[in-house]
Order: structure tokens, then C-alpha cells, then sequence
């Protein structure tokens, strides 16, 4: 397969290219200038992962489908407008990413953390919207106290808090995978050493 492994505990796993974004010249001299090889795009796995999941070892026959990306951070002057970058930020950060789909086997521990991953996100958004219905009957009163003021505010920091558990649920918080910015190889951050094993068992593995 082409991985290669070194002394940090990370490995690489081969992809290649099945279509690639075009950048501006723009984008290329002044947003990502600092990743001079940078080659956004869709991309797929050479070959398939082992039915082994990665940070605890565990053959399985069960897998889950995950968004494997690159994580470039696009440069932008002190001249631009602070309103108008916070929507160009997203949409640059896009542009500029390589992504993949790849099955990841999982095991008991690995299905148990998603989960909570994904319960927590529902928590904390069913919590926000109740404190947002609070805030609204609040607000229909005649004379609104003003500590009806606090479930609006912890209704919006519990939706933000069911968010962002729920961005907690992917590769590279669960695997430590992530693809490099030049589209060369996928990274796995402190594989177990059985994954690894696996990996160099497989057919093809040079």
C-alpha cells in the first residue's frame, strides 16, 4: 500500500486524486501562500483500512463512514473588513480543503464515544430550546423581568455547545486522521500498534 510510519507515532496511508478544486492565482499567492503545494479536492483511500479500528486495536466487523479532511488556514490581511471575512474565512477554508470518505472499523469503545458524541449534541440542543421557549413566554408577559434575559443567552450557548459536540464526532477527533494539505497521503495520529500491524499485513504493503 505505500504506508509509510515514523518515529512520532504517526502513519500515512496513499490517496489519490479523483477531482481537484482549481484555485485562483489570487488564492494561491496571497491566501494560501504558505502552503505552496497545496491541491484541494475530492480524493479516495488506494486501498480499503483494515477491519481493525485504530486507537484501540480491536478487530470488527462493524465500520462507520466518515468526511476525512485537510485543515488549511487561509491568510488574510489586517486591512479587510472583520465583517466581511468572518463569511470569506468559511468559504475560503472550504476552497481550499481536500477531503475524502473512507469506512473506519469501529469497536465497542470506539461506537460508545460516538455515541455519547451524538447524545450530547441532542442534549444540549433540546436544553437550548427550552431555555428559548422559557425566554419567549417570558417575553409575552406584561412586565418581563429581566432575568428572563438568561435563558435567551443560555439557549444560545447551549445550541452552540450542541454544535460543536456534534463537530466533535469525526476522524479526526476519533481516529486522529487527517489528510495532508498537498493531497498526498492520509494521516493517522498515534495508530495502535495492532492497526499498524494490520496495515502492514495487508496485500500490496511495500
Amino acid at each position: 500500500m505505500g504506508e509509510t510510519f515514523n518515529g512520532t507515532g504517526a502513519c500515512a496511508i496513499p490517496i489519490r486524486a479523483i477531482e481537484r478544486t482549481r484555485l485562483t492565482r489570487e488564492d494561491r499567492e496571497h491566501r494560501y501562500k504558505r502552503y505552496p503545494d497545496i491541491a484541494p479536492g475530492s480524493y479516495e483511500l488506494v486501498t480499503s483500512l483494515p477491519a481493525v479500528c485504530v486507537p484501540h486495536g480491536q478487530s470488527s466487523s462493524r465500520s462507520h463512514e466518515f468526511v476525512v479532511e485537510s485543515y488549511p488556514r487561509p491568510s488574510f490581511g489586517i486591512w479587510e473588513v472583520p465583517f466581511r471575512t468572518v463569511f470569506h474565512r468559511a468559504e475560503q477554508r472550504m476552497r481550499g480543503k481536500a477531503w475524502l470518505h473512507a469506512d473506519f472499523a469501529m469497536c465497542d469503545r470506539c461506537v460508545a464515544r460516538l455515541q455519547f458524541f451524538y447524545w450530547r449534541a441532542i442534549a444540549f440542543v433540546l436544553l437550548g430550546i427550552a431555555a428559548l421557549i422559557a425566554f419567549w413566554i417570558g417575553a409575552g408577559m406584561a412586565d418581563t423581568p429581566r432575568i428572563f434575559m438568561l435563558p435567551l443567552f443560555a439557549g444560545i450557548l447551549l445550541i452552540w455547545g450542541g454544535i460543536v459536540s456534534l463537530r466533535s464526532a469525526r476522524a479526526k477527533n476519533l481516529f486522529g486522521a487527517e489528510l495532508l494539505v498537498d493531497g498526498s497521503a492520509m494521516v493517522l495520529e498515534n495508530p495502535h500498534p495492532a492497526f499498524v500491524a494490520s496495515v502492514l499485513q495487508a496485500p500490496g504493503t511495500t
